[in-house]
C-alpha cells in the first residue's frame, strides 16, 4: 500500500479525542491543540483513508457512523500501545495514585488542564488535587525571572511581561523614571513577586513581597503599586495599563516546574511535568503567532 495512504497515529488520536470529548473545542483542549490544527488533522486523516469520518455541521461536528467505527479502532490501538508501554516501561504505564499540583490561576486553563486531559485516557488510575499558587504540592508551577529555590526546578516556558499599574500608579512610576530615580529599580528582576509603591510625587522605595501572582494582580488592580506581571495576566486586568517607558525583554519572566526528585511519586510527577511542558509550549506557540 502507498505509504501516504497509511493513517497517522497522531491524526487517529485527534479522531479519538473528538469521540471522547464531543466537540472540536474540547478535543483541542484535551490534546493541547488549536481548533485549526484539529480540523486540519481530521481532514488529513479522511484524505488518507478516502472516507468521510466527520459530519461538519454549522453548529457542531459529529462523527459519521464510519467515524465512530474508526474511533473505536483507535481506542483499541491506544490500549495496545498502552500494553506495550507497560511491558517496556512498567514504571510509566498505568500509573495510579494521587498527585497534588499547585499553580497560578492563569496557568490552569492553558497548561495544567490540557495536560491532565491528555493523561487521563492513558492513566485512569491517576487522581489529582489542584491547589492554588504557593501551596505545598508534589508539583508546583511558579512564575519567576530566575530559577526558584528547590530540589528540582525546570523551565517550562518563557513569558512576555511588562510593568503594570493603574494609570495613576504608572504616571508616578514614569515620573520617577524620567527623573532617574527608578531607572535601575532592583524589583524589576527580583526572584519573587514584588509590589513597588511610590508616593504621589514619585518618591519612595517601598517594595512589598507578595506570595502569589493572583494577590499581586489584585493589589495592582486596586492601585496599591506597580508590578511586573505576565502579559497574559496584565492585559486582562480592568483599569490597568503597562508602563510605556520600560520594555522588558521576553524571558524576563519564565514559568517553572518545581518538584522533589526524592518523592515516592517521582514517576508520576515527571510524567505530568512532560505533559504540562507540551501544553505550555503549544499555548506559547499559538500566542506568538
Amino acid at each position: 500500500m502507498d505509504r501516504n495512504c497509511h493513517p497517522d497515529w497522531n491524526d487517529m488520536q485527534v479522531l479519538l479525542a473528538l469521540a471522547l470529548a464531543g466537540s472540536t473545542a474540547r478535543a483541542g483542549l484535551r490534546l493541547g491543540l488549536s481548533h485549526q490544527t484539529v480540523a486540519r488533522r481530521l481532514t488529513r486523516l479522511e484524505a488518507r483513508l478516502g472516507a468521510l469520518l466527520v459530519d461538519r455541521g454549522q453548529t457542531a461536528w459529529r462523527l459519521t457512523p464510519l467515524g465512530e467505527t474508526v474511533a473505536g479502532q483507535a481506542r483499541q490501538m491506544a490500549g495496545i500501545m498502552g500494553g506495550t508501554l507497560a511491558l517496556t516501561r512498567p514504571e510509566m504505564a498505568g500509573l495510579r495514585g494521587r498527585v497534588s499540583i499547585s499553580a497560578p490561576r492563569w496557568t490552569v486553563a492553558t497548561s495544567v488542564l490540557p495536560a491532565l486531559a491528555a493523561l487521563r485516557p492513558r492513566h485512569p488510575g491517576l487522581q489529582f488535587d489542584l491547589l492554588s499558587e504557593g501551596n505545598a504540592a508534589d508539583l508546583a508551577l511558579i512564575a519567576a525571572p530566575v530559577m526558584p529555590p528547590g530540589p528540582s526546578a525546570r523551565r517550562i516556558s518563557t513569558l512576555g511581561a511588562s510593568l503594570y499599574g493603574t494609570p495613576a500608579a504608572i504616571a508616578r512610576m514614569e515620573s520617577a523614571l524620567a527623573s532617574g530615580g527608578a531607572s535601575d529599580h532592583e524589583a524589576f528582576a527580583h526572584a519573587r513577586p514584588h509590589l513597588i509603591s511610590l508616593d504621589p510625587h514619585g518618591n519612595g522605595d517601598n517594595m512589598t513581597q507578595v506570595g502569589d501572582t493572583d494577590t499581586l494582580s489584585e493589589a495592582v488592580r486596586l492601585g496599591l503599586g506597580v508590578a511586573v506581571l505576565p502579559d497574559t495576566v496584565g492585559r486582562t486586568l480592568p483599569g490597568v495599563v503597562p508602563c510605556a517607558l520600560i520594555a522588558l525583554p521576553r524571558g524576563t519572566l519564565a514559568l517553572w516546574c518545581v518538584s522533589d526528585p526524592d518523592s515516592p511519586r517521582v514517576a508520576h510527577v515527571r510524567l505530568i511535568e512532560r505533559e504540562i511542558f507540551r501544553a505550555a509550549r503549544t499555548h506559547e506557540h499559538r500566542t506568538a503567532v
